[in-house]
């Protein structure tokens, strides 16, 4: 092989090599893109931490609380705390002191609703509107009711956005309430029950690890 042949053969690898750098640096960057875009995705869902209680107050009365946190790392909007049911739809027996709602809540940020069974007052209807709601099915009256497929929902305001759904919780409540109202239950007090929606294990993984440094580097800054 002469020494031109050489060159040659050289110059041709060495384009090869380019090229192919050129070409694992590309797909490395958009594949890197991809995973930035996909995280992002993930841990911008919403994560809700809800503690089901009980309260009494004074010119109020007494009911079931749902103490609602954001465990998760962004900002969630208003919402709204609705029991659903497919045969019955919607009703939101969950209110909150309007003066005391935190929009949008921050990470750890907690929200108190409330669902008064017992009022104070005679002039509260809430309860013959519960009661209705439950006793009717398809826009039919029904006996005692049957405490399946309701729903715990935080819908987005001024929106159909669903941001969580629980039925086991939804059964709960639901049974929970109806007792109260109707005076059939125990006279126990509601049992403190946490819930908690999750992301898969991977996400959750890497956000707590985030969270760690967060809190790490914040602790720092206050030492600086």
């Amino acid at each position: 092989m002469s020494t031109q042949e050489a060159s040659l053969g050289m110059a041709d690898s060495q384009s090869i090599f380019t090229v192919g750098t050129f070409i694992s640096a590309f797909i490395g960057a958009a594949i890197g893109v991809f995973l930035d875009r996909l995280w992002r995705r993930m841990e911008s869902v919403p994560l809700f931490r809800i503690q089901v209680g009980f309260f009494s107050e004074l010119n109020v009365g007494e009911g079931i609380s749902l103490t609602i946190e954001n465990v998760g790392l962004d900002p969630i909007p208003a919402y709204g705390v609705w029991l659903f049911h497919p045969d019955r739809g919607s009703l939101g027996v969950f209110h909150a002191n309007p003066t005391k709602l935190v929009f949008p809540q921050y990470p750890q940020q907690k929200n108190e609703f409330r669902c008064v069974t017992k009022p104070d007052s005679s002039a509260d209807s809430s309860q013959e509107m519960i009661h209705r709601w439950l006793h009717r099915v398809r826009d039919k009256e029904v006996g005692s009711p049957h405490f399946v497929n309701f729903s715990l929902r935080l819908v987005l305001r001024n929106s159909d956005q669903v941001l969580f759904e629980d039925q086991g919780l939804g059964n709960y409540l639901a049974q929970k309430i109806y007792e109260d109202i109707t005076g059939k239950g125990t006279e126990q007090p509601v049992e403190v029950v946490y819930y908690r929606s999750k992301a898969p294990f991977w996400v959750e993984v890497i956000r707590n690890y985030r969270i760690r440094r967060m809190i790490r580097r914040a602790e720092k800054e206050k030492t600086k």
